[in-house]
């Protein structure tokens, strides 16, 4: 049985109707995108699992029997809970979709079947999400910031750290990798460890911090390559418009950059 591939299609939506809180999962390629809604309010988050997580999924939905799901489910109900499924894989497709009702069960309790299902998803990225017990989420600071990093950046390079080395280098978006007056994030899954911003092009910024990597001798920055090693490490990067003010075109990338290092405090950022 193969695991993800990129010609996979899957979004699952889920809405509380009475507190209109609204949470997703799409996979776009590799990854896991969850997004939380909430008094219009947002998180975004990116999960990227192992080759090995993805087989396991791939057999919980079939040993659940979700292509054989029907197209709807529902039981009258003013408020309650509405969700839908989408998913293509492998030349298999289902769409489903429900209110207040679930496959394999009567009733409005979500049933062994569909609890599995949400628990599948939960195995997958490594982390209980708020699908299967739900609470009323309270956002900081810090969550909002890291959902601007992971909703509003886009990916612009990755690498791998192995032996104290950076290895397996990919250019994922080129203009942006060619781009000044940047802000960028060094993540690793949904872990945000260093916010920067460069006047020069983010190229040449994130070269000279490979080149770097093996020479390292201050305690931060082997703490850093430590972290690092055997780790996918990819950067987030946003360029900001520049701002009108008093008839002059001004920059804000260097106030982004200390606005989200204040709400995120990553961890191989020195405190300013």
């Amino acid at each position: 049985m193969n695991g993800q591939n990129k010609h996979t299609i899957f979004r699952f939506e889920i809405t509380e109707i009475l507190h209109y809180r609204r949470q997703s999962v799409e996979f776009s390629g590799s990854e896991v995108l969850y997004e939380i809604l909430y008094l219009h309010k947002s998180i975004t988050r990116i999960f990227r699992p192992t080759e090995e997580d993805w087989i396991e999924f791939w057999k919980k939905i079939n040993d659940l029997d979700v292509w054989g799901w029907e197209e709807s489910y529902h039981n009258l109900c003013l408020d309650g809970e509405d969700w839908s499924l989408s998913i293509e894989h492998e030349g298999k497709s289902i769409s489903s979709e429900g209110g207040n009702a679930y496959p394999g069960v009567k009733g409005t309790d979500y049933g062994k079947v569909f609890t599995n299902f949400l628990q599948a998803i939960d195995s997958l990225i490594g982390e209980k999400l708020f699908l299967i017990d739900p609470y009323i989420p309270k956002f900081s600071q810090k969550d909002h910031a890291q959902s601007v990093v992971f909703k509003s950046f886009s990916p612009v390079f990755r690498y791998k750290v192995k032996n104290g080395l950076p290895l397996e280098e990919e250019i994922i978006d080129e203009e942006l990798w060619q781009s000044d007056g940047v802000v960028y994030a060094r993540t690793h899954k949904q872990e945000i460890v260093y916010i920067g911003k460069t006047n020069a092009t983010l190229k040449s910024r994130v070269q000279d911090h490979l080149r770097r990597i093996p020479k390292y001798s201050k305690p931060k920055d082997l703490s850093y390559r430590s972290w690092a090693e055997g780790k996918t490490i990819t950067i987030f990067a946003h360029k900001p418009k520049n701002k009108n003010y008093l008839g002059l075109s001004v920059p804000i990338h260097t106030g982004l950059e200390h606005v989200l290092i204040d709400a995120i405090k990553p961890t191989f950022v020195s405190r300013r």
